[in-house]
């Protein structure tokens, strides 16, 4: 276990910039489906209340991408021994998780119950009329996407909540042995 522990500790890091970063580009492409309804005039508009979601996802990776290029600031995946600033970054990233993934499925299945209401056989058969070669598929993958993403997310939560767990059981055991009078060295606090 304390392998499988060390390996998260070095790679929720990456793993949690890979993650947000997959969430920014969901947030910047996630619009597709209903790309060619611009031009479809009874569903002009459509997109303008699914566009708050879809900024705020975007804002949401940003932050992520931030909190998770801070994880070797903080030297998280580096030390045997956490510090205050170093549960407080897990605090914060963490509940900033759990946000990210809440909004992000909120996002996605406002977007995906609006979408699902569209009348397709009408908007298929006015490009087919006009002769666009356009069509707007009912069962766009773009939910599944979202989906996916927030999945990994949480796993990136998972990760982390490992490696805090961890981390407080490190830092009662230094107490400990501080308390003791045995192994204050500063190799050990690395």
């Amino acid at each position: 276990m304390k392998k499988f522990i060390s390996f998260l500790k070095k790679g929720t890091g990456i793993y949690l910039i890979i993650a947000f970063a997959l969430m920014g580009v969901y947030a910047l492409v996630m619009a597709t489906p209903c790309a060619a309804l611009l031009q479809y005039e009874d569903t002009i508009h459509f997109y303008d209340a699914i566009e708050p979601y879809n900024d705020g996802i975007l804002y949401f990776a940003l932050a992520g991408l931030f909190l998770a290029l801070n994880y070797k600031v903080f030297r998280n995946d580096e030390r045997n021994v956490y510090y205050l600033s170093n549960f407080l970054y897990f605090g914060v990233a963490l509940a900033f998780l759990v946000a990210s993934v809440i909004y992000l499925i909120m996002g996605v299945s406002f977007y995906q119950g609006q979408y699902s209401q569209l009348p397709f056989e009408d908007i298929n058969h006015y490009f087919a009329s006009i002769q666009l070669t356009k069509s707007v598929n009912p069962n766009d993958p773009v939910f599944l996407f979202g989906y996916l993403i927030a999945g990994l997310l949480a796993l990136g939560f998972v990760s982390l909540v490992l490696v805090f767990v961890d981390g407080i059981k490190e830092r009662l055991a230094y107490n400990q042995r501080r308390k003791d009078g045995t192994g204050t060295t500063l190799q050990e606090v690395k």
